[in-house]
C-alpha cells in the first residue's frame, strides 16, 4: 500500500512539472484530449476541490464506478467550507467521471457525451 502511494506521488510531481505554467484543472486531464466543456469543468473542480485538500486527493481517489464520483460530489458539497453549489456539482462530476473512465464513463450519467 504504500509502495502505491509512494508511486502515484512521484507519478503527480512528473504530472505537475510537465504542466508548470497550466492551469492546475489540466492535472485532471493530462493524458487525454479533452472537449472544452470538460476542460471547464476541471477548472471548475481544481478551484473548489482545492480550497479543502490538495487535487492529488482526486488523482489518488479509488473509485470504482462514475456513481461513485457522484456521491463522492454530493458529499463534499455539503461540507460548508466547500463552497460548492448542486449545480457545480454536477459540472465537477463530469470531469472526475471524464478524468477516471473516459468519454465513455460520461454515458453513464444519463447525460450523453461531453
Amino acid at each position: 500500500m504504500r509502495t502505491e502511494r509512494w508511486v502515484g506521488a512521484s507519478l503527480l510531481v512528473a504530472f505537475a512539472a510537465c504542466g508548470a505554467g497550466e492551469p492546475p484543472g489540466r492535472v485532471l486531464t493530462a493524458g487525454r484530449n479533452p472537449p472544452p466543456e470538460i476542460v471547464d469543468a476541471c477548472d471548475l473542480a481544481s478551484k473548489r476541490c482545492s480550497r479543502c485538500h490538495p487535487l492529488e486527493r482526486l488523482l489518488l481517489a479509488h473509485i470504482s464506478t462514475p456513481a461513485s464520483w457522484v456521491m463522492y460530489v454530493d458529499r463534499m458539497r455539503h461540507q460548508p467550507e466547500s463552497g460548492i453549489t448542486e449545480g457545480e456539482g454536477q459540472v465537477i462530476v463530469r470531469c472526475l467521471v471524464f478524468h477516471s473512465f473516459g468519454p465513455e464513463g460520461l454515458s453513464s450519467l444519463g447525460e450523453g457525451s461531453p
